[in-house]
């Protein structure tokens, strides 16, 4: 896992406004309050997940202790279902409208969306794009090193099945949505280790979209015509008790369960757990943190106090569970993900400052 800063103790862990719009935008100045208080509106371009319940928690919760240290004076939240841009894309033109000080936006596309982000620039509104961060270079963007992820899956699965250019067996891939830039950074990686190992095949790909029902179904549906699964290489979010329900159905055990290499949650983890104390099941996963929400929002409350005017990008922290460290996880239950907690005075000396994201 990569040096992400001065890291606390664990502690637990083309649609538009169109170009009426625009000119009617661009004499919007950003609205100064005389009190010295902030108006701030998130928009989520999704809410149907529980990494994404967990987040909008963290992102209430810190604009709650934003509002109680009296930085914050109105905090409103916009929740999509189905990542539509469209949809998105309104929801920040009304608050540009509305005249907020400063917007965050989990993206439905980091690129459709560059040109809203553009406008309420223009209108002297601070913005910052986090988790599905943004490609542009009007916004402060925070992102998961996403790269990361599948190469840690990639090599421990590639040591696990014989090591650097000796592995064999058959691998299952369970993939984001296709044509996510997280899914596709993280796929780039397996890739790249598939391809010094001619020893192992690809048996079969589906969408697992980080959610555990998606992920059940398409595994439970493709494994009965596949040969035995050697290893799994997944995407993270809640989609790893899903991809080890999908096997249950199609009748692996505990005991001869590949190892399912993606990002943690409880259920997973407590499931984990038991298998490797009575199977010894190995396995590894990175994972983003929901706490990237509540990091947001002290960002951008900083960047309004101290009026800051140059956009930055940045990595944030995500959280490695592997055999050697998942008891310090023992107390995650349910579908939530495991996080580390940073305080307003720590951000943002926890993330890596980057010249890009990628994607």
């Amino acid at each position: 896992m990569s040096n992400f800063g001065s890291a606390t103790r664990r502690d637990v862990f083309r649609y538009g406004m169109g170009f009426a719009g625009a000119v009617a935008l661009s004499g919007l100045g950003r609205p100064a309050h005389a009190d010295g208080k902030f108006n701030i509106a998130l928009s989520n371009s999704y809410n149907g997940n529980e990494w994404r319940k967990q987040m909008a928690e963290a992102c209430d919760r810190a604009a709650k202790e934003m509002q109680d240290r009296g930085l914050v004076k109105d905090w409103t939240a916009v929740h999509g279902s189905d990542n539509s841009v469209p949809a998105q894309i309104a929801a920040v033109s009304d608050m540009i409208l509305k005249k907020n000080d400063g917007i965050l936006i989990d993206c439905s596309s980091g690129s459709q969306v560059a040109g809203v982000i553009e406008q309420a620039a223009d209108a002297g509104i601070k913005v910052v794009s986090f988790d599905a961060y943004a490609s542009s270079d009007r916004s402060w963007n925070i992102g998961f090193d996403f790269a990361s992820w599948g190469k840690n899956n990639a090599d421990f699965l590639e040591k696990h099945l014989g090591g650097e250019g000796k592995a064999e067996g058959n691998v299952l891939i369970v993939r984001l949505a296709l044509g996510a830039t997280a899914g596709n950074l993280i796929y780039d990686e397996y890739q790249k280790m598939l391809a010094r190992n001619p020893g192992l095949k690809v048996v079969g790909e589906v969408e697992g979209q980080a959610t555990r029902s998606i992920a059940q179904r398409n595994v439970a549906q493709i494994l009965p015509g596949l040969p035995t699964i050697d290893g799994v290489l997944g995407a993270g979010g809640n989609d790893a008790m899903g991809i080890v329900e999908g096997f249950l159905a199609s009748g692996y055990t505990a005991e001869n369960m590949p190892p399912i290499c993606t990002g943690a949650d409880g259920e997973y983890i407590q499931w984990w757990l038991d298998a490797r104390d009575k199977y010894g099941y190995t396995a590894t996963g990175l994972n983003a943190q929901p706490e990237i929400g509540a990091w947001a929002v002290y960002y951008i409350t900083k960047i309004l106090e101290a009026g800051d005017t140059e956009p930055k990008n940045f990595y944030a922290p995500s959280v490695l569970v592997n055999n050697e460290n998942i008891d310090n996880f023992k107390d995650v239950t349910g579908e939530r993900i495991p996080v580390d907690t940073f305080t307003y005075e720590q951000i943002p000396d926890v993330f890596k400052k980057v010249d890009k994201l990628q994607g």
